[in-house]
């Protein structure tokens, strides 16, 4: 069901980020309303597997629709330099409001009731969006003329200090395609998945491995828990685009999957320290994504979010089907010795990225 929900979502996500990019916002919102109406009739009020499961498509392409027509809207109204930090402060409150969410669940009898409460929210959210108006392609052009002006300068100054002629034309020419193009926003994205397919391998068989000593309201609790800190910690430890803190949270997030695959082994730790371990590479990894999301719209202007989130979500899905067949077959240690592995080859394109 996960995969079908992922392969669903990177489809929305290639789909809608082409409507999106065409400035269509309005239409985002009539087809995220849409769809999410669908998805909760569907799984609220049907009971035949096959209409659940259209539930959950229909559900995974709303998210898909909703997420990028408010990432468009935030792009349009407000300053490139506060993207980060108003990208936290939502990415936080998604997560406060999902373990709440979950918490509630756990303790109350009305499951449909909040579900639907949350889905009346989050489609008056969308709805009220404003229309977009042209800042990210003013970003984009003023961007363009700042990279072809360091590009022709430093040309020239290659043409007025060198007295050999064309032997330095390639020289040149490198200058100038440098100033053009500085990072990859695929090598970014890409650098993103991987990520994201580690996280996978760490989180999806999690609560398998918490449920003999917690039980499953101990799971929720967790999950629940987990969720609010992570938050919390979006919140209060922005990243922003410095690539240091980037690069800090990946590191948090190996040494975590180190420290759980170490504790594993040794088999003599409790539950307690599993869940806190768990917790910190969830959070870490939230932290290295969205300083990875902000800096790729850095590159791209705010244009091609449904092209990361689609390459985003693709780790997602391999890293959900890798888990379950690396777990099974072998056990849990290995899903977490590939995602270490995984992790770092991630740091790796990072850092050496064209």
């Amino acid at each position: 069901m996960s995969s079908l929900w992922s392969a669903a979502f990177i489809a929305g996500a290639f789909v809608f980020g082409y409507i999106g990019d065409r400035y269509w916002v309005g239409v985002l919102k009539i087809l995220s309303s849409i769809l999410s109406i669908f998805s909760l009739s569907l799984v609220l009020f049907s009971s035949d597997t096959v209409l659940i499961i259209a539930g959950y498509v229909a559900h995974a392409l709303a998210l898909s629709c909703g997420r990028i027509a408010i990432s468009i809207t935030i792009l349009e109204s407000i300053d490139p330099e506060a993207w980060g930090r108003i990208n936290s402060i939502l990415r936080g409150i998604y997560w406060i409001l999902r373990g709440l969410v979950v918490y509630l669940l756990l303790g109350m009898g009305f499951g449909d009731s909040i579900v639907a409460i949350m889905a009346a929210i989050s489609l008056g959210l969308i709805l009220t969006l404003p229309e977009p108006y042209y800042r990210r392609l003013f970003y984009r052009i003023e961007g363009l003329l700042s990279r072809i002006y360091q590009g022709l300068n430093g040309s020239s100054l290659v043409l007025i200090t060198d007295s050999w002629g064309d032997i330095y034309s390639s020289q040149i020419i490198t200058r100038l395609w440098g100033g053009l193009r500085d990072e990859s926003p695929l090598a970014l994205a890409t650098s993103t998945s991987l990520l994201t397919l580690s996280i996978e391998l760490i989180a999806t068989p999690a609560p398998s491995a918490l449920l003999k000593d917690l039980g499953k309201e101990g799971v929720g609790l967790y999950l629940a828990i987990t969720s609010i800190l992570v938050g919390i910690v979006s919140i209060v430890t922005p990243v922003s685009r410095i690539q240091s803190r980037i690069l800090l949270a990946e590191t948090i997030m190996t040494i975590s999957s180190i420290a759980l695959l170490t504790t594993l082994i040794e088999n003599h730790w409790g539950s307690g320290l599993l869940a806190l371990l768990l917790a910190t590479a969830s959070a870490s990894y939230q932290l290295a994504e969205l300083g990875n999301y902000n800096s790729y719209n850095g590159l791209t202007y705010g244009y091609g979010s449904g092209v990361y989130l689609a390459v985003r979500e693709a780790g997602g899905l391999v890293g959900g089907i890798l888990s379950g067949i690396i777990t099974l077959s072998l056990s849990y240690q290995y899903a977490l010795s590939v995602a270490v592995i995984v992790t770092l080859a991630s740091i790796v394109i990072k850092i050496y990225r064209a």
